[in-house]
């Protein structure tokens, strides 16, 4: 694309004819066909940088001037041509690969053998974490995690927004957890935050961070499940597939953990996710997807957000072990 997204939301008075936007969408299709389509590598870290802009757009700053633009329909429009070509890819992949899958299945059953199938807590870059990686590859790791793990909170908010009276409970006790149980210093992001603070490793700002559209596609999703009300119950089944894939894989986060023998306060974030994250799969399984399931016709969407955010996963995951082994 001829010009980044910053520069249009910086220049937005440019674009106020047709023909200039006209001109913008032609490219900005063009590069997305090549993302989507060929896989290109430069043109799929330009659509979800792009994409990944927008979304922060909608929870930037109050004060900024990008918030003058939030609602800016040229944006929108740029943003849900994104969508679009995406979610036609994304749709092509769950059809391909579950068409096979037991129809006859309950839906938590299906989910939970979708996840199954994908094994993420199996993938390469685990063990290594666990048994190979030096302590600046994990922090390198910590840094990549960081963004979508501090957001989570925002994204329950955002899940509870007119949320179904049925799920509204488990949704609750997730962000209590979240919220640290009344507990402000034992909140998830402070957890975070002071895993980033006091880990005590000899230049870790020279660290290079994790930069690649896997990483940007594995945000995007959460934030398009969240943002678009049409896509809400995508996002019901991106978060029971999230609560169910993680306590595995941060077992092995915190063997690499203990390995270098850190306190164990400092790494509290993973080892309370691998505890209580078992416990929330469970209940969105029982308690969210289950009613909804049975009460509306949306098990396919519930089913394809799952699946989607086991793809996006994977492909983070490809490109974090790529990201590591490399520093």
């Amino acid at each position: 694309m001829n010009n980044t997204l910053n520069e249009v939301v910086q220049n937005i008075e440019k674009f106020n004819t047709i023909a200039t936007q006209n001109a913008y969408l032609e490219n900005l299709v063009e590069t997305a066909k090549h993302a989507f389509k060929q896989q290109d590598e430069d043109a799929c870290y330009q659509i979800h940088s792009t994409l990944y802009q927008l979304y922060n757009l909608q929870i930037c700053d109050p004060a900024s001037a990008e918030a003058k633009v939030q609602h800016h329909p040229f944006l929108y429009q740029i943003r849900k041509t994104i969508e679009d070509l995406w979610l036609t890819e994304l749709q092509y992949n769950y059809i391909t690969q579950t068409k096979n899958a037991d129809q006859h299945a309950s839906i938590s059953a299906r989910i939970t053998q979708l996840c199954d199938d994908a094994n993420l807590s199996e993938h390469p870059l685990f063990d290594f974490l666990a048994n190979d990686a030096t302590e600046r590859q994990l922090h390198a790791f910590f840094m990549s995690d960081y963004e979508l793990n501090i957001r989570f909170f925002d994204l329950l908010i955002l899940a509870l927004l007119n949320s179904p009276a049925t799920a509204r409970n488990e949704m609750i006790k997730n962000l209590w957890d979240e919220s640290g149980r009344g507990d402000r210093k034992e909140t998830h992001v402070k957890m975070f935050d002071d895993l980033m603070e006091h880990h005590r490793i000899s230049g870790k700002d020279q660290i290079q961070p994790h930069d690649s559209w896997q990483k940007f596609a594995g945000y995007n999703l959460f934030m398009l499940a969240s943002l678009n009300r049409q896509f809400y119950y995508y996002l019901m089944g991106i978060m029971a597939a999230t609560e169910i894939i993680d306590p595995k894989s941060y077992l092995k986060v915190q063997a690499s953990c203990e390995r270098f023998g850190l306190d164990h306060w400092l790494y509290r974030y993973y080892s309370e996710h691998s505890e209580v994250d078992i416990e929330h799969a469970k209940g969105w399984l029982d308690y969210v997807i289950e009613p909804l399931a049975k009460e509306k016709d949306i098990k396919d969407d519930i089913l394809m957000g799952a699946h989607y955010r086991l793809e996006t996963c994977k492909n983070y995951y490809d490109s974090l072990y790529a990201y590591l082994k490399n520093i």
